[in-house]
């Protein structure tokens, strides 16, 4: 098993899930993910954005799990988790919204 180190660019991403998910996929999933974190950036612009920022990688590690063949490294292993219990809460509260609700 290799060790993911780190993933920089739109490219790099392509090469590590290749084998696990269409093109396509990648690209529709990677866009959505750069849409919601970049609301500054025009619709049509994420297409050409080429270098990811930290947390678009760790919300796409977490989508789609380690690529075939890797394991993550300490610290992306950890700001995964931290993002894995972020979305955890953030869900949690909803429901205690909703139930405040009914």
């Amino acid at each position: 098993m290799l060790t993911l180190q780190k993933i920089a660019d739109k490219k790099t991403l392509f090469k590590l899930y290749g084998d696990q998910m269409q093109d396509r996929e990648i690209r529709s999933e990677i866009n959505e993910i750069l849409t919601s974190c970049r609301p500054n950036v025009p619709p049509g612009a994420v297409l050409f954005v080429r270098k990811l920022r930290l947390k678009e990688v760790v919300i796409f590690l977490y989508k789609n799990d380690v690529p075939n063949g890797y394991v993550l490294s300490e610290p992306l292993q950890l700001k995964v988790s931290e993002y894995k219990e972020q979305i955890e809460k953030e869900k949690a509260l909803q429901h205690q919204i909703k139930k405040l609700k009914l």
